[in-house]
């Protein structure tokens, strides 16, 4: 099994490569970059272009009035903040909110800003340790943890078989689309209805989660702040990337998933998702977390502090698709001027590059095909065939 340091160095030198060798490795015809939207990173593989720019960045310049979009912006903003500052204090129980925390950027900030601007907001900060979660995520769970008075926290460690049952049968039965919308929104879901339920068994009547406004345009079609209501009182069957909980979970693991139509309503909390209106700024959100001593710099990047799956998913999607599954969310973010441009073509050019050739993250990859009892013979996908970056 890797090492918290082993896999930190591999993802360290990836990203070093990505930026700083593949880029001349291209100029001297060694290597190939993608054709992408001069102005996100869209490629034909999954948006039509059309005169340099892909169709979303034409229908983008005809979208709503600037001076629209800030208006009900607002308006989104300061429906939130009422609804925040009527829950200090008032929950029935012990906590007002429970916020999801999985050591990453985005849930490192969410809980910041949350003690920062409502200091009488009783929170739950909970962590999901499903056996697949960064060894350096739940560092800084722990280190945050210890650096936010008035803030508690707890860690989850659901039993081994659950998440492990649940990725083999996804990777091992492949729905249509990418890993990205098949089966890293199972990990989340399943992350999410825990802690759903757990906020419901405590009688807690906020949720959030720091979901992206992109996570949740693209995956959930939502474009408000809160998923709605009669979804949280609705018994999940089935993920969003289609495999019904059956398949994934033994029987005796299905209170697992959410149900509420297991309590009474007023104990099924609200599901607020607070990036959508406060604006979710990727180089921002990095910049802080690295300020304010909760991150270290060089380990604020997504492939150190996400499921330790994400290596193992960017192989398959390149190999049966053609392009890295997360090149949409990041397209849009770049779209709306939220992500780095050159940072993220590069990396998804370098991906796919090393990826075809089995070289992307080997020891990532290997090390959690070896956890699920796979190999990538079983998936398909391609064996190193030399040591090192060519």
């Amino acid at each position: 099994m890797l090492t918290s340091d082993q896999r930190v160095s591999e993802c360290n030198e990836f990203i070093g490569y990505a930026l700083h060798q593949f880029p001349g490795q291209c100029e001297r015809g060694l290597a190939k970059s993608i054709t992408r939207c001069k102005r996100c990173i869209a490629s034909p593989l999954f948006a039509r272009i059309e005169d340099g720019l892909c169709e979303l960045c034409r229908a983008g310049d005809s979208a709503v009035s600037a001076a629209g979009q800030a208006a009900a912006d607002e308006d989104e903003r300061a429906e939130l903040h009422g609804i925040l500052q009527a829950a200090c204090g008032r929950g029935p129980a012990d906590y007002d909110a429970l916020v999801m925390f999985s050591g990453g950027k985005d849930s490192t900030y969410l809980v910041h800003k949350l003690r920062a601007d409502y200091p009488t907001l009783r929170i739950l900060a909970l962590t999901i340790d499903s056996g697949f979660a960064s060894s350096v995520a739940m560092q800084h769970v722990s280190t945050v943890s210890a650096s936010l008075d008035g803030v508690d926290s707890m860690v989850m460690r659901p039993h081994r078989d659950l998440f492990y049952r649940a990725f083999r049968h996804a990777l091992t039965h492949p729905k249509p689309g990418s890993c990205y919308l098949t089966i890293d929104l199972l990990d989340g879901e399943l992350t999410f209805d825990i802690g759903r339920n757990l906020a419901a068994s405590m009688s807690i009547p906020l949720f959030l989660a720091g979901t992206s406004p992109a996570q949740l345009r693209l995956l959930h079609k939502l474009d408000w702040f809160e998923r709605p209501r009669d979804i949280m009182l609705a018994r999940r069957t089935h993920t969003t990337g289609g495999y019904a909980v059956t398949e994934l979970s033994k029987e005796d693991a299905l209170h697992y998933w959410w149900d509420g139509t297991r309590w009474p309503a007023e104990r099924v909390p609200r599901n607020i998702l607070p990036y959508h209106a406060w604006g979710y700024d990727e180089q921002f959100i990095k910049s802080e977390v690295v300020r304010l001593g909760y991150i270290e710099e060089g380990f604020d990047n997504p492939l150190i502090t996400n499921n330790t799956l994400i290596p193992l998913m960017v192989c398959i999607d390149i190999t049966r698709l053609g392009y890295c599954g997360f090149e949409p969310e990041f397209a849009l973010l770049i779209r709306d001027g939220k992500a780095d441009r050159t940072l993220w073509r590069n990396l998804f050019d370098a991906a796919a590059h090393l990826a075809e050739k089995g070289q992307f993250l080997p020891k990532c990859v290997d090390d959690v095909l070896a956890q699920l009892d796979l190999s990538r013979d079983q998936l398909g996908i391609p064996h190193p065939r030399a040591p090192g970056f060519e």
